[in-house]
C-alpha cells in the first residue's frame, strides 16, 4: 500500500467524525456532493463488475472521502490555508534540483533512489521533447509530474507570497512555473497559462470593478467563439487544444477517442462500464485524456455531474462570501483560481492516483472561507474606511476620542 493510501486510511474515519461533529464547519451542499459521488462510484462498480470489485469500492473511498474530509477538518482558518499552500510549495522546491537533473540527464533520480528503499511506480519509458526528457518526478507519469506542480502556481502567488517583496512573490511562482514546466507537457503547461490569466484578470478587477469586466469578457469570448465557428467551423477550445499541444498528432488521436468515449457514455449512461472495457475499437488505447468524461464514460454520467457540482457550488458559494479581509480575499482568490484551473486543466488531462488524491484535498480546503470571521474593521462601529485606516494610529486616536 503507498504512502498516501496508508494515511488516508488512518484518517479517514477521525476526518468524517471531526465532520459529523460539526468541527469541520457547517455542513455544505458541497461536502454531501462529494459523498453522493463517492457513493455512486461504488454502486456503479457492484452493479457493472459485482463482488470483484469489493477492494476497487474501498480504495474509491478512502481516495474521495479521505483527501476531501481530512481538508475540512484540518484546514480551517487562514493560516491553516497558508500552511498547507508552503507545505505544497516546499515540495515543489525541493523537486526541482531532481526534476532539471532528470530533464538533462534521461535518469529517474527521484524514482531511483526512493526504489531502494520502497516500492514505486514504475518507469512509464523516456520519451525526449525538444532535446530534453520528460520528468516523471516521483509520480505513474510525466503528465502527473506537471498537474501536481502546475496546482501550486496560484496558491503560491497570491497565498505563499502575499505580503512579500515584488522579487520573491515572483521567483517563488517561478519555481513552481518552471519546475511544472519540466513536464514537457501541455495540459500542465496550459494550466500555468490559465493561471497568469486569471490572476491578471483579478487584478484588472480590482481595479475597474468585477460586473463590469466579466460583461466586458463575456462578450468578447462569445464574439471570439462566434468568428472561429464562422471561420473554421471549431470551437475556442478545440483550437486552441489543437495548437497548444507538443505532438500535433495527440489532438486527432484525442478527438477519435473523445467520439468513441462518447459513444461509449451514450451505450452505458446510468452506470458505466466502471472496471470493464469501454466500447472502442480494439486497436484504440484505453486511457480517456479527459478527467470528467472518462468518469462519465467508467460511472455513468450522474457521476460526473456530481462531482462537477461539488467543485461549481464550492467555487460560487466562496465567490459570494462577503466581508473578508485583504488576506481572505486574496486567499479565496488563490482557492477559486487554483480550482478552476484542475477543472478546465482536467478537459485534455486525467487525474488518478496521488493527484486524484491533491485533486480532492485542495477542493475541500477552501471551504472555512465560507465560515471565516471577518476582519474587526468590518465589525459594526468600525472605520467604515477598511482595515488598515482603522488599524493605524490615527484612526485608534479618534476612537478614543469618540468613546469620551
Amino acid at each position: 500500500m503507498s504512502v498516501y493510501r496508508l494515511t488516508l486510511c488512518v484518517t479517514i474515519f477521525p476526518s468524517v467524525f471531526l465532520w459529523v461533529m460539526g468541527r469541520a464547519g457547517k455542513m455544505r451542499i458541497a461536502d454531501f456532493a462529494v459523498i453522493l459521488f463517492a457513493c455512486w462510484r461504488a454502486a456503479s462498480f457492484l452493479v457493472v463488475d459485482g463482488s470483484i470489485a469489493f477492494q476497487a469500492i474501498g480504495i474509491s473511498f478512502v481516495e474521495t472521502i479521505g483527501p476531501y474530509f481530512l481538508a475540512r477538518s484540518c484546514v480551517r482558518s487562514a493560516d491553516d490555508f497558508r500552511a498547507m499552500a508552503t507545505t505544497l510549495f516546499v515540495v515543489i522546491a525541493v523537486m526541482l534540483p531532481f526534476a532539471f537533473l532528470e530533464a538533462t540527464t534521461g535518469q529517474r533520480v527521484i524514482l531511483n533512489v526512493f526504489g531502494t528503499i520502497l516500492p514505486t511506480y514504475h518507469d512509464f519509458g523516456m520519451e525526449f521533447r525538444a532535446g530534453l526528457a520528460r520528468v516523471q518526478g516521483p509520480f505513474d507519469h510525466s503528465i502527473l509530474f506537471g498537474a501536481f506542480c502546475s496546482s501550486g502556481f496560484a496558491l503560491t502567488f497570491l497565498v505563499v507570497g502575499f505580503q512579500n517583496r515584488f522579487i520573491a512573490r515572483y521567483a517563488k511562482a517561478g519555481i513552481v512555473a518552471f519546475t511544472a514546466a519540466l513536464s514537457l507537457s501541455a495540459g500542465p503547461v496550459l494550466g500555468i497559462a490559465i493561471q497568469c490569466l486569471l490572476l491578471a484578470w483579478k487584478r484588472l478587477a480590482d481595479a475597474i470593478g468585477t460586473k463590469f469586466l466579466s460583461i466586458v469578457t463575456i462578450t468578447a469570448y462569445l464574439v471570439v467563439q462566434g468568428i472561429f465557428w464562422i471561420v473554421s467551423n471549431r470551437s475556442l477550445i478545440e483550437v486552441l487544444l489543437g495548437r497548444l499541444t507538443f505532438d500535433p498528432m495527440s489532438y486527432w488521436s484525442r478527438r477519435l477517442i473523445f467520439d468513441y468515449a462518447w459513444l461509449s457514455v451514450a451505450n452505458h449512461p446510468l452506470f458505466g462500464t466502471a472496471l470493464g472495457r469501454w466500447d472502442r475499437p480494439v486497436w484504440m488505447p484505453p486511457s480517456i485524456d479527459n478527467f470528467w468524461l472518462a468518469f462519465a464514460v467508467m460511472h455513468g454520467i450522474p457521476a460526473a455531474l456530481l462531482l462537477g457540482l461539488a467543485v461549481l457550488i464550492s467555487v460560487v458559494s466562496i465567490a459570494l462570501k462577503s466581508g473578508l479581509d485583504e488576506k481572505q480575499a486574496e486567499y479565496r482568490a488563490a482557492y477559486i483560481i487554483t480550482v478552476l484551473n484542475w477543472g478546465l486543466v482536467g478537459m485534455t488531462v486525467y487525474y488518478w492516483d496521488a493527484v486524484y488524491v491533491l485533486f480532492l484535498l485542495l477542493l475541500g480546503s477552501g471551504l472555512w472561507i465560507r465560515d471565516s470571521v471577518p476582519d474587526a474593521a468590518f465589525a459594526p462601529g468600525a472605520a467604515l474606511t477598511g482595515s488598515r485606516l482603522s488599524n493605524s494610529p490615527k484612526s485608534s486616536r479618534l476612537a478614543r476620542k469618540s468613546e469620551v
